[in-house]
C-alpha cells in the first residue's frame, strides 16, 4: 500500500514538474517575439478611400490615400484611369500587388481601409512637356509654356487640339497660342496658352512671301500635276523604248493604293508629342498614298510655311521631323 502510494505521489510531481516547465517555455516564446517585434521596423500604414476622383491619365496611390507629397509611395502607379465621365473600380489586393512590383517588400506597407474603390475621372489632363514639343514642331522653333490652364469638363473619347495663333514674325518675348478642343472633330473647347521662344529668336521659319502670292496656280487653286513621261520625250531624250509586255497593256508598275492625294488637296495636318495631338489645316505641294512623304504647306501668322509630312489617309497627314 505504501508502494502504491509512492507512486502516485512520484507521478503528481513529474506532472507538475513538466506542466511548470512547458509553461516556462510559453512565457519564454512570447518574451522572445515581444523582443523581435520591438526591433522590428513599423510599416507604414496607408489607409485607402472609398471613393476616389482623378483627372490624369493614371492612378496614383496618392490619388486613393492620403499621403505626404514627398513619400516615395505617392509616386506609385496603380492602374489606368478610366475615359472622362466613365467610373471603374480597384481593389485592395490589386494596391499591394503595385507595391510589391515597385519595389516595397511584403509587410513594409499595411494597407487598410477599402476593400474596393471607386474611380470616377473628371476631365482630362495634358502634358506640360508634351504641348511644348507639338507646338514647337508646327511653329518650326522650340517655345516654352510656363504653365496649363484648366482643362475642365471634355467629352469622354479621344481629343484633337487644333492650332489657332496669329504671330507676328520676328516672334515677341511673349505670345499667345489658342488651342480648340476637339472631340471626334466637333468644337468640344478652346485652351489659350501664353508661350515664348526658348532661345531669343530673330525671325520665324516661315517663308516671307504670303499665301495668297505664292504661286498663280495656288492663287487661282488649280493643280500642277507632276510631268507626264510619252513615247515622244523618250525618243527624245534616247530613253529606252517600252516592253512587249507594257505593250501589250500588262503593267510592270506595282498596284496603285486605294486612294491618292493630289497637288493643292486640303490636309489635317498632325504634330503629335506622346499622348498630345495638335492639328493644322495644309495644303499638298505633292502627290502620294498611305505612307508616302510629301511637303505640306500651312499658315501661321499670315506666312506660309513648307513642311514634311506622312500621309495617313486622303485628308490626314503627320508631321515628320
Amino acid at each position: 500500500m505504501r508502494t502504491l502510494s509512492s507512486l502516485v505521489l512520484t507521478i503528481l510531481i513529474t506532472s507538475a514538474a513538466n506542466a511548470g516547465n512547458a509553461a516556462a517555455g510559453n512565457d519564454g516564446a512570447a518574451i522572445l517575439a515581444q523582443l523581435e517585434a520591438l526591433g522590428r521596423p513599423t510599416a507604414q500604414v496607408v489607409v485607402l478611400q472609398p471613393a476616389v476622383t482623378v483627372n490624369a491619365d493614371w492612378v496614383l496611390l496618392a490619388d486613393l490615400a492620403p499621403l505626404p507629397a514627398a513619400s516615395r509611395l505617392a509616386t506609385v502607379v496603380i492602374c489606368p484611369a478610366p475615359l472622362p465621365g466613365l467610373h471603374n473600380f480597384v481593389t485592395r489586393d490589386q494596391v499591394e500587388l503595385q507595391l510589391l512590383r515597385a519595389g516595397f517588400k511584403a509587410g513594409e506597407i499595411q494597407v487598410l481601409g477599402a476593400a474596393s474603390i471607386s474611380l470616377c475621372r473628371a476631365g482630362q489632363s495634358l502634358r506640360l512637356d508634351e504641348v511644348q514639343a507639338a507646338v514647337g514642331k508646327l511653329l518650326g522653333f522650340p517655345v516654352i509654356i510656363d504653365r496649363l490652364p484648366p482643362v475642365g469638363d471634355l467629352p469622354v473619347g479621344p481629343l484633337e487640339y487644333r492650332l489657332r495663333s496669329d504671330i507676328a514674325n520676328p516672334p515677341p518675348d511673349c505670345f499667345s497660342v489658342s488651342l480648340e478642343v476637339l472631340a471626334a472633330g466637333q468644337p468640344a473647347g478652346r485652351l489659350t496658352l501664353m508661350a515664348r521662344p526658348a532661345a531669343p529668336a530673330t525671325h520665324l521659319p516661315f517663308s516671307t512671301t504670303p499665301l495668297s502670292t505664292t504661286s498663280a496656280s495656288a492663287a487661282t487653286g488649280a493643280t500642277t500635276p507632276p510631268p507626264t513621261t510619252t513615247n515622244s520625250t523618250l525618243a527624245a531624250t534616247g530613253a529606252a523604248a517600252p516592253t512587249a509586255t507594257a505593250a501589250a497593256g500588262v503593267s510592270s508598275t506595282p498596284p496603285q493604293p486605294l486612294w491618292r492625294v493630289r497637288w493643292g488637296d486640303k490636309l489635317t495636318l498632325l504634330a503629335i508629342a506622346g499622348q498630345v495631338r495638335i492639328q493644322i489645316m495644309g495644303e499638298a505641294r505633292g502627290t502620294g498614298g498611305l505612307g508616302d512623304t510629301i511637303q505640306v504647306d500651312v499658315e501661321l501668322g499670315g506666312q506660309a510655311k513648307s513642311l514634311p509630312a506622312r500621309l495617313l489617309a486622303p485628308d490626314r497627314a503627320q508631321l515628320e521631323l
